[in-house]
């Protein structure tokens, strides 16, 4: 079971991105005003909608409680910032386009959740969504401080919280199992 959930890791942080304009010099990302804008909204909406798939299967599989109530709030939050960096996108007349469907990164994951054997599942889905989480909390770290555009950066300024809790609840889960 370790093993599959480390091959579940690897597949969600190793894949490359889905829109390559970001380059990460010395641990700080580096671009282009639109290019960032373009990276924190492509990557951040990627994400929502990860988190949204992904807890649907939860609510299917899961015989678990803790892990039904955490997958109701990834629908129900990740839902909300969809929206939220939709209308900022309207909004402020941003050319960002927004992911229309899944990446293949992110399709590959939620296949192997869906493939999973019961007795797998809920080790496979919180592996999941705490290296989901990570890698979230460092997109919105990294953009919230140089962002130039102000409803972005109050996006990722506020949505820094609710990653950390969700990162939080995932690894708590994860530890009682």
């Amino acid at each position: 079971m370790k093993s599959l959930s480390a091959a579940l890791a690897l597949a969600v942080l190793s894949v490359p991105l889905s829109i390559p304009v970001q380059a990460q010099q010395g641990g700080v990302l580096t671009a282009t005003k639109g290019e960032h804008a373009a990276f924190f909204v492509w990557q951040t909406s990627m994400t929502d909608m990860f988190e949204i798939e992904a807890a649907k299967i939860a609510l299917q599989r899961t015989q678990t409680a803790g892990i039904r109530s955490f997958a109701e709030a990834m629908v129900s939050d990740h839902t909300r910032s969809k929206d939220q960096i939709a209308k900022a996108v309207e909004d402020n007349n941003l050319s960002t386009p927004l992911p229309k469907r899944i990446d293949l990164k992110h399709q590959q994951v939620l296949d192997q959740l869906r493939q999973a054997n019961d007795a797998d599942f809920d080790h496979l889905y919180l592996s999941g969504q705490v290296a989901a989480h990570e890698e979230a909390l460092k997109l919105y770290e990294h953009y919230a401080p140089t962002a130039e555009e102000a409803s972005l950066r109050a996006i990722a300024e506020a949505g820094q919280p609710m990653v950390q809790h969700h990162l939080d609840q995932a690894r708590s889960l994860q530890k009682n199992q």
